[in-house]
């Protein structure tokens, strides 16, 4: 990154546009303060994103042991609280209108000239990175589709390095190798777990407690993104499901 002011930025703006258009982010400072950030444009994509195995990439399965559920204990570590103590949020009980888009579980999938923000469930992220064989028609559709944004949040690579440490995942790489190659070479773009989905998250109600699981749908609800999951407990809430 680098920091320039605002007047040698007017002198040799043609040349400061070149470097961001190569991927360096430039902030300008007016008054030792910055204002304003110069930086590349995400490119628009024109290629369907390839569902199945891709040349030269190992294909693998989800083992069941990702799937199971944390323990009361560990849950309880999760929510910085004794194991007597009841699963209540500390916020309100009030949850963010759902806002439109294709909410029906096992619903068709969506028009083809529809333009979406999808939000991977990290089974989902696996299922694809293993071949695709698991998701259903509406997800890869969905996915497919090059004018929609897929995403894959910084939680689910969380939970991925978590389990895959611990032993319930298994794969033929490590994920730090695997999750940055698979989202490059399938057109998946890295999402932050910010400010907002942290204090969305204060306001879900107690339908369920898997940590990971409450993380995703308050990104999906601070952020206006549908999730592609099969999870029904994700269903429960006011967020666009695709399945």
């Amino acid at each position: 990154m680098s920091k320039v002011n605002v007047f040698e930025v007017k002198a040799k703006l043609s040349e400061y546009l070149d470097r961001a258009a190569r991927g360096e982010r430039i902030v300008i400072y007016r008054h030792n303060t910055p204002v304003a950030e110069l930086g590349p444009v995400q490119a628009v994509r024109t290629e369907p994103r390839p569902i199945g195995p891709l040349p030269g990439r190992p294909t693998f399965e989800v083992p069941p042991s990702f799937f199971e559920p944390l323990s009361d204990e560990e849950l309880d570590l999760w929510e910085g609280k004794g194991p007597s103590e009841p699963f209540m949020p500390t916020g309100p009980l009030k949850v963010a209108e759902q806002k439109g888009g294709y909410g029906a579980r096992g619903g068709a999938a969506p028009p083809r000239a529809a333009i979406m923000r999808l939000l991977l469930d990290t089974c989902t992220f696996l299922w694809l990175a293993g071949g695709g064989a698991s998701l259903s028609t509406a997800a890869a559709t969905a996915i497919h589709i090059p004018s929609n944004e897929v995403l894959l949040s910084a939680v689910s690579v969380w939970e991925i390095a978590l389990k895959y440490r611990d032993g319930k995942l298994s794969l033929p790489e490590r994920p730090d190798h695997l999750i940055p190659v698979e989202r490059q070479l399938r057109g998946i773009t890295s999402l932050d777990f910010d400010e907002e989905a942290a204090l969305q998250s204060l306001k879900l109600p107690p339908l369920h407690r898997d940590p990971f699981d409450r993380m995703l749908i308050s990104q999906a609800i601070a952020h206006g993104l549908a999730i592609v999951t099969p999870d029904p407990s994700i269903g429960q809430y006011p967020v666009r499901v695709i399945w």
